[in-house]
């Protein structure tokens, strides 16, 4: 039930839909203009209608007062003082029940095509699905409920100890550590070229120093002073 009555009434040459409430007491009516796509909000319009001077109740039209019948009303009115203080009495219909859902158990052929799967893609070891694989992909490929391939994989295999995000992640860090081992090993490769050429042109820069006079021609082994020593002693010996 509601506190007004919708009504399409011309306002500025065009019709259009408002909730109107009619007071109680005598015929004295008050427009409220509504959307007509919109689901009207009875309290909402029983709010504006409370702003204009009136008493009103979106759901109880014999709440409904004009401003006269309301200053006409005595001080003491008994039934005005029971609406204030009206307790809005619980619906005696109790909630449905929501009873959930029971699960379908599966047939010894889709017990046999789980297990053969999750033999196939979940490494107990690790605790991980390998190839992308899931508890969800097993139970559509198998037409089942996902909690049945959860329960037949933590009683048979385990539960799931590293997610397929943690295994990317392994992965790529491993991916990563042979590429710094291979840098690693180009470097040193590289590094021992540099040195090779570096002796190639101190070699190449003493020979033209020499040429120039620049610098002094290495001595002879036998001319060294260390061998000059040796025969003194062998000739005084």
């Amino acid at each position: 039930e509601h506190g007004y009555v919708l009504k399409s009434v011309t306002i500025d040459g065009k019709m259009k839909p408002v909730a109107r409430f009619t007071c109680s007491k005598c015929p004295e009516t008050i427009d409220i203009t509504v959307k007509a796509d919109e689901p009207i909000n009875g309290e909402a319009c029983a709010n504006t209608v409370k702003r204009r001077g009136w008493e009103a109740d979106g759901r109880n039209p014999g709440r409904t007062l004009c401003p006269k019948c309301i200053a006409d009303r005595p001080k003491h009115d008994p039934d005005a003082a029971l609406k204030k203080f009206a307790v809005k009495m619980p619906d005696p219909t109790p909630p449905a029940e929501t009873l959930p859902t029971p699960i379908r158990e599966p047939t010894s052929d889709q017990r046999a095509a789980i297990r053969k799967l999750l033999e196939a893609h979940f490494d107990e070891d690790l605790g991980v699905y390998l190839d992308d694989c899931s508890d969800e992909r097993i139970a559509a490929k198998v037409n089942v409920p996902r909690i049945v391939v959860e329960r037949a994989r933590e009683g048979a295999y385990g539960r799931i100890k590293i997610t397929q995000a943690d295994l990317q992640l392994r992965s790529e860090l491993t991916t990563l550590r042979t590429a710094l081992k291979s840098h690693m090993t180009a470097a040193d490769e590289l590094l021992e070229v540099l040195r090779a050429d570096q002796t190639k042109l101190a070699a190449q820069i003493k020979a033209f120093e020499i040429k120039l006079g620049l610098a002094a021609a290495p001595k002879p082994p036998w001319e060294a002073p260390e061998a000059a020593n040796a025969q003194r002693v062998a000739v005084r010996g």
